[in-house]
């Protein structure tokens, strides 16, 4: 039987060990996954542009428009990221419609097109902030 070469093996599992010892890290699972959220949270932010309809209501005049509104946040007791409507309490009745108010999806549409892309950012921003 033939002999296998399987020089550099022992750095991939050393790698492997310090990337899941790392990645336990609360402050760089947040780092982490904060920037690599950047590009969905924007995608989010122009589908939501376009669903502001641009008239002047005491919503916006208060609470900004819709889009003004997309952020990123870090939940603690999940150490999960969240791209939400903030303020803009009326983002849910555009996106799932109300009784005399049709739907109009901009977030899950936006999330379901930039999937793939979010889970490239991912593992590039692990790779940067892990120097792997």
């Amino acid at each position: 039987m033939a002999g296998m070469d399987l020089k550099g093996m022992e750095q991939v599992f050393k790698n492997m060990q310090t990337f899941g010892d790392k990645v336990t890290d609360t402050k760089k699972k947040q780092e982490i996954l904060e920037e690599a959220s950047q590009s969905m949270e924007e995608a989010i932010r122009k589908a939501a542009e376009e669903k502001d309809d641009g008239r002047f209501t005491l919503e916006n005049l208060h609470y900004g428009k819709m889009s003004q509104n997309i952020t990123v946040s870090w939940d603690e007791t999940t150490e999960q990221v969240y791209i939400h409507n903030g303020k803009a309490y009326w983002a849910p009745f555009v996106e799932l419609g109300t009784a005399k108010q049709p739907m109009q999806p901009f977030m899950e549409p936006t999330f379901n097109a930039n999937k793939s892309a979010l889970q490239k950012d991912i593992a590039e921003a692990t790779a940067r902030k892990l120097g792997l």
